[in-house]
């Protein structure tokens, strides 16, 4: 959504021109570091592996849905809770469009909200921090669609919603860290994760199926099996943050 966006602005617009080159990259590679030993990434490379841990992510809430029974491989199965022709789903959306809506959130949350709390907590508080505002950010939306759509266990649903996508802020954050705090990445990562959890582990939000069935609130990866695989990733990049602290990561955040 755009509203994140709109408020980074409203509250940096005294300096809005450093904070755009920030989120743009005027000043980061694209390709590749001239410094081997950074582990900062270029703009290209840190998309390309956004889309590769998003990828890895789905696979493993597949596979762990599958493994407990939670869900099962149905590719034809009917939407559960009913057909809704007026809830859009994500799949079908126009890929710019998509991709901004993506944009507007992590501008918001990981190009502006993220660097302050970086350069005034540990990386886990901060980042914490940082997926509790997006999980507070999301559930109005998730609460919005259990009452129009009559989800059932809709209490499940919005409390596993917030935990997986609190969780899911850690390796958004951490691209973006590691990418200068430009929006491509984090956003490429989000726009990605749109793309491709619905078809496979179908959509929280509309209740429609994907490849592996069963109750959303369980099996989806903004669900109780993206908790399962969120926690252990979220505990990998604190490692990676702490292990080998960011370059600039304070000059860009003060």
């Amino acid at each position: 959504m755009f509203f994140p966006a709109i408020l980074a602005v409203l509250f940096d617009i005294g300096n809005l021109w450093e904070f755009f080159k920030v989120i743009i990259g005027i000043d980061r590679e694209i390709f590749q570091s001239q410094d081997v030993q950074d582990k900062d990434y270029p703009i290209l490379p840190a998309c390309v592996l956004a889309a590769i841990v998003v990828l890895l992510e789905i696979c493993l809430c597949a596979a762990w849905d599958i493994m407990t029974g939670w869900g099962e491989v149905q590719g034809n199965a009917k939407i559960a809770n009913g057909n809704h022709p007026s809830a859009i789903s994500i799949r079908h959306q126009n890929a710019f469009i998509g991709f901004a809506r993506a944009a507007g959130e992590e501008i918001g949350l990981r190009c502006f909200l993220l660097p302050y709390l970086m350069s005034h907590y540990d990386p886990a508080i901060a980042l914490i921090m940082s997926g509790i505002a997006w999980g507070l950010f999301r559930t109005p939306i998730m609460i919005l669609m259990c009452k129009r759509l009559h989800i059932p266990e809709p209490t499940k649903t919005v409390l596993a919603h917030f935990l997986a996508t609190s969780l899911a802020a850690f390796p958004h954050s951490w691209i973006a860290i590691r990418s200068g705090y430009s929006f491509w990445a984090s956003a490429f990562m989000h726009f990605t994760w749109n793309r491709v959890d619905p078809p496979v582990l179908g959509n929280i939000y509309t209740q429609e199926p994907g490849f592996v069935t069963g109750r959303h609130w369980k099996i989806n990866g903004r669900g109780l099996a993206g908790c399962v695989v969120g926690i252990p990733v979220a505990f990998l990049v604190y490692w990676d943050l702490v292990s080998e602290p960011p370059v600039g990561l304070l000059s860009v955040a003060v």
